[in-house]
């Protein structure tokens, strides 16, 4: 760091971890240009503080480096950053069916979604609910409707309702496939609207996908979710020639001159 050196950002006031064996955490970390340029101290950093040094205070949390994603799915996320968030707390409001049923009502009237149109969701755990899951019956009274499907968080499954099941072929004569996971109610064959793994493979591999027109807001969308969640370099883990398009976008223009621009490493 040069002695010149003005700190953009400051953050203070809390555990920032570094990652570095010899020095686990640090009082103060600098930022300037979108790159570090100063940690340790609080008295050390604060040299790199100018008059238009915006100056955190972590108020006692702990600030971490960004995550890289070992094993994802991006493309998954274009579609994901447009449906309901029911995870179960903290990371959503998830808690039980009534709550996941307000949630999507409330997302369906805020997104004022018409009839007959699929609404998705992701994220329900029925570990947090054990003995009240959520099931068609929930989903049936408060959609009579539309279609929905809310994702199971292992994104192998998911809860549909009865429109979502008679929309994707699910009946109480369809099989259970090897593999397969198709809940039935008490005493029936009736489908209840838990349908997983090898089951679900038909109906995850028939639902909508963005269009050319939604394919770069939903990207920014997806790019979001991930920020939201301190992860700065994402993975997909089953990339087809057409997902990749999209990830990676348009080539960029041919260069105007044979002057190179700077890259930062």
């Amino acid at each position: 760091m040069g002695s010149a050196a003005v700190a953009e950002i400051i953050y203070r006031g809390g555990t920032i971890l570094t990652v570095v064996d010899d020095r686990p955490t640090v009082e103060a970390i600098a930022v300037a240009g979108g790159r570090i340029i100063a940690t340790g101290s609080e008295d050390h950093v604060m040299r790199t503080e100018g008059d238009a040094t915006e100056v955190v205070d972590l108020a006692g949390k702990t600030l971490l480096p960004a995550f890289l994603d070992a094993h994802g799915h991006y493309i998954n996320a274009l579609t994901v950053a447009n449906q309901v968030n029911l995870y179960a707390p903290p990371a959503g409001p998830g808690t039980d069916p009534d709550a996941i049923v307000a949630e999507l009502l409330k997302f369906k009237e805020e997104k004022k979604v018409p009839a007959g149109e699929l609404i998705q969701a992701y994220g329900y755990d029925e570990n947090v609910m054990p003995g009240n899951l959520l099931n068609r019956d929930h989903l049936d009274a408060a959609f009579p409707d539309n279609p929905v499907i809310v994702g199971h968080v292992s994104m192998h499954g998911g809860v549909l309702n009865s429109l979502a099941l008679a929309k994707y072929g699910i009946s109480a004569e369809t099989e259970t496939p090897p593999g397969g996971v198709i809940v039935r109610k008490q005493g029936a064959n009736e489908p209840y609207g838990l349908i997983m793994e090898t089951a679900y493979l038909p109906v995850f591999a028939a639902l909508p996908k963005p269009t050319l027109e939604q394919e770069a807001p939903f990207s920014t969308a997806g790019q979001g979710l991930y920020g939201e969640c301190g992860i700065t370099l994402a993975h997909e883990g089953a990339t087809h020639a057409a997902d990749l398009k999209v990830c990676s976008g348009p080539p960029p223009p041919a260069p105007t001159s044979s002057i190179s621009s700077p890259i930062r490493s």
